[in-house]
């Protein structure tokens, strides 16, 4: 019982390596500057409207 509870841990640690076609990496280099000019975009937003809360308030 032993040695099969080792055996399925000692395989665990292993990864897959395969060959993933050019397409999908540039997907995926698209996909994550897509994902920082939204979170760019957002953050901006929020700093607009904060600045704009504040000017309101010290008037």
């Amino acid at each position: 019982m032993f040695k099969k509870i080792v055996a399925v841990v000692g395989f665990l640690p292993l990864a897959a390596f395969a060959a993933v076609p050019v397409a999908v990496t540039d997907a995926i280099t698209a996909m994550q500057n897509d994902g920082v000019t939204v979170a760019t975009a957002f953050l901006v937003a929020f700093f607009t409207i904060y600045a704009i809360q504040y000017l309101r308030r010290t008037k």
